[in-house]
C-alpha cells in the first residue's frame, strides 16, 4: 500500500520508499504522448504566424545542430561522475540492481545529484535581472533545462521499474511536471501528468459516495487542473474533460476548487468558441507575475496553465483566424482583432496582428551544390561569389575520381542538385561525371519524385579568357535558368 502523501515542502530526503517489488523487469516511464515562458518569466510574447510547438515532433535529421554541437564542446575533457555514468533502467543494467536507478538509495543520490544541477542552471540563468527586471527565456537556457528534463525522465524510469509509489515519487514528478512546463516541453508533460494523477497521488482519498466527503487536497486539484487544461488546449479533446473529471472526483465540489475551475473556465470558452473570453482569461499572462520561478507556489496554478496555453497560442491563433478569413465582412478594428486572436493589449498588440496578417514572404531554401575543381583556391573563391545562389561543398584533386564523386552525392545532406564541373578537366571526364549525376538522380526521382537539377560544366579555357569573374557568371546563369 502506498504511503501517506505528504506535501513536498513536508517531505525528508530519507524518508524510507514502499516498493513493491525490487527485481522488477525494467520498465519506461509511461508516456501518452498524443509562448510558454512569457507565464513563467512575465516577459511576454506576440507569437508568430505559424503551426503549433510541440516538443520532440520535428523530422529527423541527419546532420547534427549547432546547439549539439555548443554542448558537447562543453564536455570535452571533463570526467563524468557516477551519476552521470548511471543507466537508464528502460536499456537494462546487466542484471544487477546494487549500483543501479532500482535501488531507491540510489535514487535518492541522483535526485540529489538534480538538484545540484538546478541549483547551477538557475545561477547560470536566473529569471531576473538585478533590478527586477524578468529575463526572457532564450535557446540556451531551453536547451539547459532540456538536459535536466532527461535525469528526471531517467529517474522516473527507475521509480517505474520497481513500482515506488510514496512521497519521494510523488515530488520527483511533480518537479517534472513544473520544469515540463517551463521548457515548454509538452512530450514529456503528456508523459507525467497522467502518471502522477493515477499513482504517484493515488493514495489520496479523493471523493467518498458517503458523507462527509473530504476536501481536495490541494496539491491534487492543481495537477487535475494542469492535465485538464493540457487535454483542452493542446490535444483540443473537449470530450475527455468531463470524462477526466469526474472519473476523478465521481462528485465535483461546488464551487470548484480555483485550478480546476480555472481549467473549466477554458474548456467552456474553447466549447462555445467565445475567444473574447478566452483573452480576458490570458490577460494575466501578459504581465510579469509575482515569481516566475517553476517552484515557486504564488498563483502557482494560474500561472502554470496559463503557460500550457501559451504554448499553444500559434495553432489556437489559426483556430480563431480561419472562419474570420472565409467572411465576407472586412475587420479593421485592430484592437478587436488583437483581443480575438489571443495578443497582448495595447499597441503591442495591434502591431502583433498587423505582422500577423501580413507575414513575410518565406525564403526559398538555396539549393546544395556540390564543386568538383583541380584548383582549391580558384573553386574556394567561386564558392564565395556564389553564396547567394548555392550552398557549396567542394571536392579537389588532379584527378576525377568517378567513386568519390558517387560517394559525395550519396552521403551529403541535402543532396546536391547542382553538380558544377570545374575547367580543369577533359571533356571525356565531364561526360563521365554528368552521367554519374543524372544517373543519381534518376535514381532518387523513381524513389521520392523529381527536383530540379543542373550540371553545370565550366569550360576549358574560361578562367584564362574571362577570369574568375565570368566563371561566376556563367554558373549563377546556369543556376538560375534551372531553378527560375
Amino acid at each position: 500500500m502506498a504511503s501517506k502523501y505528504v506535501p513536498p515542502g513536508a517531505r525528508a530526503r530519507q524518508e524510507q520508499p514502499q516498493v513493491a517489488s525490487q527485481h522488477s523487469s525494467s520498465r519506461r516511464d509511461p508516456s501518452t504522448p498524443t509562448a510558454t515562458s512569457r507565464a513563467l518569466t512575465g516577459t511576454g510574447s506576440t507569437g508568430s504566424r505559424g503551426g503549433g510547438g510541440s516538443l520532440g515532433r520535428g523530422q529527423p535529421s541527419s546532420s547534427i545542430s549547432s546547439s549539439g554541437f555548443r554542448m558537447a564542446r562543453g564536455e570535452v575533457g571533463r570526467k563524468p561522475s557516477e551519476m552521470e555514468m548511471l543507466a537508464s533502467p528502460s536499456r537494462g543494467d546487466g542484471g544487477s540492481d546494487a549500483a543501479s536507478l532500482k535501488d531507491p538509495k540510489v535514487q535518492a543520490r541522483f535526485r540529489a545529484h538534480i538538484s545540484d544541477k538546478l541549483v547551477k542552471f538557475h545561477a547560470a540563468f536566473p529569471d531576473r535581472s538585478p533590478e527586477g527586471v524578468a529575463i526572457p527565456s532564450s535557446t540556451k537556457r531551453r536547451e539547459e533545462l532540456s538536459i535536466i528534463l532527461l535525469d528526471f525522465r531517467k529517474l522516473r524510469e527507475g521509480l517505474t521499474a520497481i513500482r515506488r509509489v510514496d512521497g519521494f515519487t510523488a515530488e520527483v514528478y511533480e518537479t517534472s511536471v513544473r520544469y515540463a512546463i517551463a521548457a515548454e516541453n509538452w512530450s514529456q508533460l503528456a508523459a507525467c501528468l497522467p502518471h502522477l494523477l493515477s499513482t504517484a497521488l493515488s493514495s489520496l482519498t479523493l471523493a467518498s459516495p458517503l458523507p462527509p466527503r473530504p476536501p481536495l487536497p490541494p496539491t491534487h486539484a492543481l495537477f487535475l487542473g494542469l492535465y485538464l487544461t493540457y487535454l483542452t488546449i493542446h490535444l483540443s479533446d473537449l470530450p475527455s474533460f468531463h470524462s477526466v473529471l469526474h472519473s476523478s472526483l465521481p462528485s465535483p465540489p461546488n464551487p470548484l476548487p480555483p485550478p480546476l475551475a480555472l481549467s473549466h473556465a477554458f474548456y467552456s470558452a474553447l466549447l462555445t468558441s467565445n475567444h473574447l473570453s478566452l483573452s480576458r482569461l490570458l490577460a494575466p499572462a501578459f504581465t510579469p507575475p509575482p515569481s516566475p520561478n517553476p517552484l515557486s507556489t504564488e498563483k502557482e496554478d494560474e500561472r502554470l496553465q496559463l503557460a500550457i496555453v501559451l504554448g499553444a497560442l500559434p495553432r489556437l491563433r489559426h483556430q480563431v483566424w480561419e472562419p474570420i478569413a472565409r467572411s465576407y465582412k472586412v475587420f479593421t478594428d485592430l484592437e478587436w482583432l488583437a483581443k480575438v486572436l489571443l495578443f497582448p493589449p495595447g499597441n503591442e498588440g495591434e502591431d502583433a496582428v498587423k505582422a500577423f496578417l501580413d507575414p513575410p514572404s518565406p525564403v526559398a531554401p538555396l539549393p546544395s551544390a556540390l564543386s568538383v575543381g583541380r584548383s582549391r583556391t580558384v573553386a574556394t573563391k567561386v564558392a564565395a561569389a556564389i553564396a547567394s545562389s548555392a550552398t557549396v561543398i567542394g571536392i579537389y584533386g588532379v584527378d576525377f575520381q568517378e567513386a568519390t564523386f558517387l560517394a559525395a552525392l550519396r552521403v551529403l545532406h541535402p543532396r546536391p542538385q547542382v553538380a558544377i564541373f570545374g575547367g580543369g578537366y577533359d571533356d571525356d571526364e565531364a561526360a563521365r561525371a554528368e552521367k554519374v549525376f543524372a544517373k543519381f538522380w534518376e535514381d532518387i526521382g523513381k524513389e521520392e519524385g523529381e527536383m530540379k537539377t543542373v550540371f553545370v560544366r565550366v569550360k576549358v579555357g574560361t578562367l584564362e579568357g574571362g577570369g574568375p569573374g565570368a566563371i561566376v557568371s556563367f554558373i549563377e546563369g546556369e543556376i538560375k535558368k534551372a531553378f527560375a
